[in-house]
């Protein structure tokens, strides 16, 4: 062994090997991904590096918060989700569903803003000064 460096419970040596009667270096990976050990060698410390990313990222998706699920929504529909959980809180999401469903109403007319604001100010032109309709 001649070298050791450590990364995240995984540990990346370069050993000599013996193999059908040749010496040879190698980088060996070792560590343990949910409680099962691992050992595999590499040609080249790049590819040793690689594989204890790869091993790191597993071993955070067991432990950790955030996990890989396979899913249908697109990425802005889970961005929008995991934004409505943090807005929620402790309030569970269906609770919030069935009163949203409870309390909606389609609106009675749809317009474009411009229209909206054109007769919102046509509406309010006996009420307010014209340099505030200016503003």
């Amino acid at each position: 062994m001649m070298s050791t460096a450590k990364k995240n419970g995984f540990r990346i040596r370069q050993i000599k090997a013996k193999d059908h009667g040749f010496n040879y270096s190698t980088y060996q990976v070792v560590g343990y991904l949910n409680g099962e050990r691992v050992r595999r060698k590499f040609k080249s410390r790049e590819e040793a590096l690689g594989e204890v990313n790869r091993l790191s990222v597993a071993a955070a998706n067991e432990t950790g918060d955030i996990r890989a699920v396979n899913t249908r929504l697109t990425g802005e529909q889970i961005a929008t989700a995991e934004a409505a959980f943090n807005r929620l809180g402790p309030i569970p999401l269906s609770l919030t569903i069935d009163w949203f469903f409870k309390t909606y109403r389609p609106p009675s007319v749809e317009m474009s803003i411009e229209t909206a604001a054109v007769e919102f100010t046509y509406d309010r032109e006996s009420d307010v000064s014209i340099s505030v309709l200016k503003d």
